[in-house]
């Protein structure tokens, strides 16, 4: 019984050892040199596809980053689940999954990188920054202003008097509940704005999705291929959505704008200059993807079609 109870302290510390050689702490150099040797084995896969699982199996749940009093964790779920795709897809569908991994880790070094010097910005992104800021949806994000303070002042004597006023309830019981009721209302209406105005700002918020990379920066091969895989799936929203950012990934690449991450449709749509061949085509594409994806518009196999002919008729063959 003894010998029992020993090997299972053993075996328990090893665990924990291992668990906490697994979730240490790794500087700025080791993250990027861990990096470096994770990219190095997937350009490996090209040749060599059977090593794709001991190179999952050698990745941990997430790396800890410390860089003085800031740290990160960095999450590997994503390249997991890629490796796991890998090693069960077609050769065709291999290529791409080694296309974007390499695009993905590649910007995970440049991000390393950044991280070390957090204090050099470049003017070229504060000014965008201020311009993203400076939009409509941001329009509630200030300090309160001194109509604001003048008003939290005035309820709080509002708040103080009925205070008071509920004080004397047990000298006069009818006061008492037309009091309640008022103030049951007020509270009805107060909680009717803001939720009307929380509504308003959430359905202008849902109008810009930013992507954690340029649309151009993978091919609109690439944004195909995982449509139809969404396609296949029975996901049509999403299949609907992938095809639109391939639609922008192919008119970025052929010089239709300069890449920003940050656009909306209704701005990719903008600087598409009227003349362009395209044009009227990447409209109707757009307000279909809008309306599936931003608003109720149900999606299923006949809208994924509409948007893959449109694909054609921009050239994407």
């Amino acid at each position: 019984m003894m010998r029992w109870l020993v090997a299972a302290v053993l075996l328990a510390a090893t665990v924990a050892g291992g668990a906490q050689e697994r979730r240490r702490s790794l500087s700025l150099s080791e993250y990027t040199a861990e990096l470096q040797r994770v990219e190095s084995e997937i350009q490996q896969l090209t040749s060599q596809p059977e090593n794709a699982e001991s190179l999952r199996q050698s990745l941990p749940k997430s790396w800890t980053v410390k860089d003085g009093d800031r740290e990160v964790s960095v999450s590997t779920e994503f390249l997991g689940g890629a490796l796991t795709d890998f090693q069960k897809s077609p050769p065709k569908r291999k290529r791409v999954l080694l296309e974007e991994l390499r695009s993905r880790m590649d910007t995970m070094v440049e991000q390393g990188a950044a991280f070390a010097q957090p204090d050099r910005a470049d003017a070229a992104m504060r000014t965008r920054l201020q311009q993203i800021l400076s939009a409509r949806e941001f329009r509630f994000v200030r300090p309160p202003s001194a109509w604001e303070i003048w008003r939290d002042k005035v309820l709080a004597w509002l708040d103080h008097w009925i205070t008071r006023a509920f004080r004397r309830i047990p000298e006069a019981p009818g006061l008492g509940r037309v009091l309640v009721w008022v103030v049951i209302a007020l509270a009805a209406c107060v909680l009717a704005v803001w939720l009307y105005r929380l509504s308003r700002q959430q359905a202008v918020q849902r109008t810009r999705e930013i992507l954690p990379f340029a649309a151009s920066s993978k091919s609109w091969r690439a944004w195909l291929c995982e449509a139809d895989d969404a396609a296949g799936s029975g996901d049509w929203r999403n299949a609907v959505h992938l095809a639109y950012w391939a639609a922008v990934s192919y008119l970025e690449t052929g010089g239709a704008w300069r890449p920003d991450r940050a656009r909306t449709p209704r701005e990719y749509l903008r600087v598409l200059a009227p003349a362009h061949p395209g044009k009227e085509v990447f409209t109707t594409m757009t307000r279909r993807f809008e309306g599936v994806w931003y608003g109720a518009r149900a999606a299923g196999p006949v809208e994924f079609q509409a948007t893959r002919s449109e694909l054609e008729a921009l050239g994407c063959r």
